[in-house]
């Protein structure tokens, strides 16, 4: 799997957990995910990943378990996070590339594990 294309979960908004691990994928479209309203674990481990940006999580109000670790990840634009009305619980961005991870960008959300 190289890809996330913007129809690909559609119809499977009851789906709670989401394993995308140990792939090769490298984009995600920015609406991929928006119809998981009741996603609340998203695993995207190691991957080719190499920018997550906040307009994928738009729609998932029930999410709590985001999992990056193991992947190409240089940037993290998570600018708009007060606008978001999820709680995350735990966040792992353990083994990637990141250049510049600033806490700011993460003080209007609660987590409670920031792995790094």
């Amino acid at each position: 799997l190289f890809r996330l294309d913007r129809t690909l979960f559609h119809n499977l908004n009851k789906l709670i957990i989401l394993n995308l691990g140990h792939n090769v994928i490298k984009y995600l479209d920015e609406k991929s995910f928006q119809n998981l309203t009741n996603l609340q674990i998203l695993n995207l481990e190691s991957n080719h990943l190499l920018e997550i940006r906040t307009v994928l999580f738009e729609n998932l109000k029930n999410l709590r378990i985001i999992n990056l670790q193991k992947n190409f990840l240089k940037k993290i634009n998570f600018n708009n996070l007060s606008n978001f009305t999820f709680k995350l619980d735990e966040l792992n961005l353990a083994h990637n590339h990141l250049e510049n991870l600033s806490y700011k960008q993460f003080e209007n959300l609660s987590i409670i594990n920031l792995i790094n």
